[in-house]
């Protein structure tokens, strides 16, 4: 038995104060992101359903391929990931998709969880 709800939202559809964290970026940072940012910003305009469709457009025909061995990244790891290595595991795919996100001004996090978990027979659900 399994559930999707791809409806369901949380938080408030306007900016709130916790929100312009979600934006920040350290500065300094993956210029070659940022420069493909605004490119995307200016091909597919301001909204974020449009730009998120664009990098996973990216994403699924751009060469990218998932690997537990991507060796050691640098200090610009985004631009490494985009434009170097298209390789890596799920934190790198994950934190580059939020730095790409956040370039675009689309508030975004990279929330992070644990692999495993039981099935509960009695209860018909996992846990």
């Amino acid at each position: 038995f399994r559930s999707a709800y791809p409806n369901y939202q949380l938080g408030p559809l306007q900016t709130n104060s916790t929100l312009p964290q979600a934006l920040e970026l350290p500065a300094g940072f993956d210029p070659r992101t940022h420069a493909w940012a605004q490119q995307l910003r200016t091909e597919h305009g301001q909204n974020p359903r449009s730009l998120v469709a664009a990098v996973l457009q990216q994403l699924q025909h751009g060469g990218y391929r998932y690997t537990l061995e991507p060796g050691v990244y640098g200090q610009h790891t985004a631009d490494e990931f985009w434009f170097n290595r298209k390789a890596g595991f799920c934190e790198h795919i994950a934190s580059a998709f939020a730095v790409m996100m956040r370039a675009m001004g689309v508030p975004a996090r990279v929330v992070t969880g644990y692999q495993g978990g039981s099935f509960n027979k009695l209860g018909q659900f996992w846990s």
